[in-house]
């Protein structure tokens, strides 16, 4: 989504606009195309949409980011072995991977990333690059209030090339209210915008992400929660949020995956966390178009019915949707 789209969302909030339609319940606020009647607060870019001062990403070192995850997660592992057992799976593949057989290759350099410290002070490591706010994700029933994200860039590893993407989904605390439950984090990011002091954008960031905030009188819990990386209420990873990753190991090629957290017993118990490899959304196999596949003839079917959301006037509205079957597991080039 553009920035000036965004910008009106938010302003939807933050001084009470309306738009001149109703969006569908089951899309996202992204995937429509609506008209704003009033406009606007002035915002900027780098205080209220992708933070990139250095004075504010120093509070959200990839450390603590992961230590809160584990504790969060109620994990019996360290971080660091969280990270190095994450890297390890593109070494082997997770049992139950790439089940519909579209291919997937599991002892890829990508692997060699375990063999360094990501937490050290030098050498390979990973720090923060960007804090993003997607609060355009936030589906137009508002049954949850969007993606904030934190970026990590790999550093100091010469023949490599690496970011990891924490997207985390921030519940919304009063899904009763619909959309209307998101307005004080949309309000949060927006006031970002008249704040002048960098220590102090630095500081409320940290506590939308680490400790949660109170607005338009609804309390709204901490961005960086081991739940809003996909962990289930049973353990299993079928909650909202992922993390991806996007490597160029040794230069040879790109590779995308994305990942949920799970866990062998409920999220409120204690035993070992774990990242669980998933499909890559709205990447459909290459084995569908060539038409090689036992699902071919479904996806076609599904593919046709996307051509309106592919036909919209608009470029930054322009959507597809994929059904997860037709999903692969890593997308390369």
């Amino acid at each position: 989504m553009k920035k000036s789209q965004l910008a009106l969302l938010l302003g939807v909030f933050v001084i009470g606009c309306a738009t001149d339609e109703e969006g569908d319940d089951d899309v996202e606020l992204g995937d429509t195309e609506q008209a704003i009647t009033c406009p606007a607060p002035p915002l900027v870019t780098n205080r209220s949409f992708a933070v990139t001062d250095p004075a504010i990403l120093a509070k959200f070192s990839f450390q603590r980011v992961m230590n809160k995850i584990t504790a969060t997660g109620k994990s019996t592992i360290t971080s660091l072995q969280l990270y190095k057992d994450w890297m390890a799976s593109w070494a082997s593949c997770q049992a139950g991977v790439d089940p519909n057989g579209y291919g997937i290759d599991c002892t890829r350099p990508e692997s060699q990333f375990g063999a360094f410290n990501p937490f050290a002070a030098t050498g390979p490591r990973f720090v923060p690059v960007a804090l993003m706010n997607r609060f355009d994700l936030a589906p137009s029933n508002g049954a949850d209030c969007g993606e904030y994200r934190i970026v990590y860039a790999l550093k100091d590893s010469p023949a490599d090339r690496g970011f990891i993407i924490f997207e985390a989904r921030l519940p919304n605390p009063n899904t009763a209210l619909g959309l209307k439950g998101c307005a004080g984090v949309a309000d949060f990011w927006a006031k970002q915008s008249t704040v002048a002091d960098v220590a102090t954008r630095a500081g409320n960031l940290e506590r939308l992400y680490f400790t949660g905030i109170t607005a338009e009188g609804l309390t709204y819990s901490p961005v960086v929660t081991a739940s809003n990386y996909g962990l289930g209420a049973t353990g299993a990873a079928n909650g909202k949020g992922q993390i991806r990753t996007n490597f160029f190991a040794d230069f040879t090629e790109w590779h995308l995956r994305e990942f949920k957290l799970k866990k062998p017993c409920a999220a409120t118990a204690s035993c070992k966390l774990s990242l669980a490899h998933v499909t890559v959304k709205t990447n459909p196999a290459g084995e569908l178009f060539r038409g090689t596949h036992a699902n071919t003839a479904a996806f076609e079917a599904s593919f046709l019915k996307q051509i309106p959301a592919l036909s919209r006037r608009s470029a930054a509205t322009l959507a597809m949707g994929i059904q997860n079957a037709h999903n692969e597991f890593e997308s390369s080039q």
